[in-house]
């Protein structure tokens, strides 16, 4: 019965549409149209997206041309290219450590004399040396090739001689001039000054040996034995071929009574005569005091060949001939030494006397 109802509905539905006008199949209508719509709403979008497309389309060069044009009116920049600046990494030269050399000072106490001036061409500063080099070395990096080793080592080494060299002979030089000055004191007789000055002398230069032996000299002259012995013992066996010393050594054997000592240190080792005519002579009158008149003669007459003016000479072989009973040789000797310069008064009388003496009277 319902759907008879329901029926009996539908078909009055119907008939009140048909009166109004309406279309009898509304429900279905307002369906198709609301599809309509969807579909005009779908298209609507299609379009506008085209539409967008197509004016960004146009849009884009337009407005990369006016960027251009803009670009072409502004004033232009001359564009300076920049040199390429390459960065240049110090070469990894690790600095060598270098021990110093094994070179003890000379314990020398510094004299109140100002020092020579240096020309300081002469020599160039180690810090300059370095700078050079290794500035070398970088170049030498930058342009590729392999660092250079520094031998730093030999040039510090090289640039130590060369100041050390400058230097000694800077105080040689100040040596000198002392040993000069003290020559003058001595000829004057003022022998503490003269002392002095060979003792500041010897501080500058220890190898200056005439200011060691002069100075030995004047010692052994004002009897500072205690002063001179280490001194001149130390000296011979530092410097054994420097006949000097033995020389010095021989002379204050002698001043103590020890003539057979002094022969013999004399006799050790006995040079040229032309280089050393002093040594000869005092070997010939250590000689002549322990009456060995035979060495003394022999030495006087090697001194005689090299200078037969000395008139001391001659009266030493005329004292060892008359010793000997050698009468004519002694003559002729004692003859000799009155006719050269240089006996003192004392000595010309004994000589005559000697002289009168071997001729009879």
């Amino acid at each position: 019965m319902s759907v008879i109802n329901q029926m009996l509905k539908d078909l009055d539905q119907r008939k009140a549409a048909a009166t109004v006008g309406l279309d009898p199949s509304l429900p279905f209508a307002n369906q198709e149209e609301s599809n309509n719509n969807r579909w005009l709403m779908f298209l609507l979008g299609i379009i506008a997206i085209l539409l967008i497309f197509v004016i960004y389309t146009l849009n884009f060069p337009l407005t990369k041309t006016v960027q251009q044009e803009v670009i072409s009116h502004q004033p232009t920049k001359e564009l300076v290219e920049e040199p390429a600046v390459p960065i240049i990494e110090p070469a990894n030269i690790e600095p060598a450590n270098i021990e110093p050399a094994n070179i003890e000072p000379a314990n020398i106490e510094p004299a109140n004399i100002e020092p020579a001036n240096i020309e300081p061409e002469n020599f160039q500063e180690p810090n300059q040396l370095l700078k050079q080099q290794i500035n070398h070395n970088n170049q030498t990096t930058a342009a590729g090739s392999d660092p250079v080793a520094i031998p730093e080592a030999e040039t510090e080494e090289k640039q130590y001689q060369i100041v050390k060299s400058n230097r000694q002979i800077d105080k040689k030089a100040q040596a000198e001039r002392l040993f000069q000055s003290a020559r003058e004191k001595v000829q004057a007789r003022q022998h503490l000054e003269a002392t002095g000055l060979l003792e500041q002398a010897l501080q500058s230069s220890d190898e200056l040996h005439k200011a060691r032996i002069l100075l030995f000299t004047l010692l052994l002259q004002q009897q500072q034995i205690t002063s001179l012995q280490p001194r001149l013992e130390y000296s011979i066996k530092q410097w054994p071929t420097v006949h000097e010393y033995r020389q010095v050594k021989a002379r204050l054997l002698s001043f103590e009574s020890d003539n057979e000592a002094a022969l013999q240190l004399l006799e050790s080792d006995i040079p040229v005569v032309s280089k050393a005519p002093e040594y000869h002579e005092l070997l010939a009158y250590v000689a002549q005091q322990l009456k060995k008149d035979q060495v003394a003669i022999k030495h006087y007459q090697m001194l005689l060949q090299q200078n037969s003016n000395r008139a001391d000479w001659w009266l030493g072989i005329a004292v060892s001939e008359d010793r000997l009973g050698n009468k004519q040789p002694a003559l002729q000797a004692f003859q000799q030494a009155l006719n050269k310069q240089g006996l003192s008064s004392t000595v010309q009388a004994y000589a005559r006397k000697r002289i009168k003496a071997l001729q009879g009277f």
